[in-house]
């Protein structure tokens, strides 16, 4: 890999970059990714992922209404299991992106520092998210009387 991928790459993980970045040089055999498995939107949130988080969050709801489907109802949450895989392909579209946009090496750093990182506020939303779910679902059959 070309030492400006490299650099691009540590700039967008920012934290835990070089643990991240081992991962990424043996993605061939990707590691499960448990946070995602376990807590999908917060997971997705904290990593900027906010496609995805919106996905494993409505998709269950979603197919739910569409009875030849609903049977993949689970399968939206085992998503997280692979995020690691999906993060790496989101960071490298990211940085293409941004590198194509910018007008000079300064500019491109910048973006890219700005569109990697984590987002403490998306994981907590994440997890008030899944809180509130669990909560809901512990009160739904109460509501409905039964």
């Amino acid at each position: 890999m070309p030492e400006t991928a490299r650099e691009d790459l540590a700039l967008y993980f920012q934290r835990n970059g070089e643990r991240l970045a081992r991962l990424y040089d043996a993605r061939a055999r990707m590691p499960f990714c448990w946070p995602g498995l376990l807590f999908p939107q917060a997971w997705f949130l904290y990593r900027k992922m906010y496609l995805w988080a919106a996905l494993v969050s409505a998709g269950p709801l979603l197919l739910g209404y569409i009875p030849k489907l609903a049977f993949l109802e689970w399968g939206t949450s085992l998503i997280g299991a692979v995020g690691l895989r999906l993060y790496f392909s989101h960071a490298e579209a990211t940085i293409a992106r941004v590198r194509a946009a910018a007008r000079d090496e300064d500019e491109a750093r910048a973006l890219i520092a700005r569109a990697g990182g984590v987002s403490w506020a998306g994981a907590g939303f994440g997890a008030a998210f899944v809180f509130a779910a669990f909560v809901l679902t512990l009160k739904a059959p109460h509501a409905l009387g039964l």
